[in-house]
């Protein structure tokens, strides 16, 4: 899902992986129309153990900055809150 997480004007991309897979979910953020090596999705204090297979952006708490929902078959849907 493309979306842009650092207010930047750029979109970011989110990817999620399919099941069975070991690669961890990913942020790649867009500087100048290149995209950064992925950043891993942290869930509370450590990495998600859930691999997510659908995303959606969306300023789901009305603070203005662009937050990530992510879920999939079987997971209950996970909002990481992005605070600027």
């Amino acid at each position: 899902a493309w979306g842009d997480i650092d207010g930047d004007g750029a979109l970011d991309l989110a990817t999620g992986v399919g099941f069975g897979i070991s690669q961890p979910n990913r942020i790649y953020r867009n500087n100048s129309f290149v995209l950064t090596e992925g950043e891993e999705l942290l869930e509370g204090r450590g990495q998600s153990d859930e691999r997510y297979t659908t995303y959606a952006w969306g300023d789901m708490d009305g603070d203005g900055f662009m937050d990530l929902a992510a879920g999939g078959p079987g997971i209950a849907v996970v909002v990481y809150h992005n605070d600027g």
